[in-house]
């Protein structure tokens, strides 16, 4: 799949999602307000979570890896470690059932 089309599928899922994908954040905040979360790490997590759910073809280590990249590039030097946590319980509970309801959206 073409890159760009790739990334606009990402971008379209990710707001058409974006009140489901956050509540499935905020569940799993233990001791944490959201408003605590940088922006820029919400984001990611945001954008991670949606792939994990609607790119089967793409491993979730690989997604992971990738968010984790991405915050060690854009985000502090203890935002990696945190964004890797969020996305572990997250896919915890995504494999776990948890996240049952949820039907992925497919790019086009």
């Amino acid at each position: 799949m073409d890159a760009r089309l790739h990334a606009e599928g990402l971008i379209v899922g990710v707001c058409e999602c974006a009140e489901e994908l956050d509540a499935a954040i905020v569940a799993i905040l233990d001791n944490w307000k959201p408003e605590r979360v940088g922006r820029i790490e919400w984001v990611i997590v945001r954008l991670a979570f949606y792939e994990m759910r609607a790119c089967p073809e793409t491993p979730v280590p690989v997604v992971i890896s990738e968010a984790i990249r991405l915050a060690n590039i854009f985000c502090d030097k203890d935002a990696a470690r945190f964004v890797n946590g969020l996305l572990e319980r997250l896919r915890e509970a995504h494999e776990g059932g948890e996240d049952a309801s949820h039907d992925a959206h497919t790019q086009s």
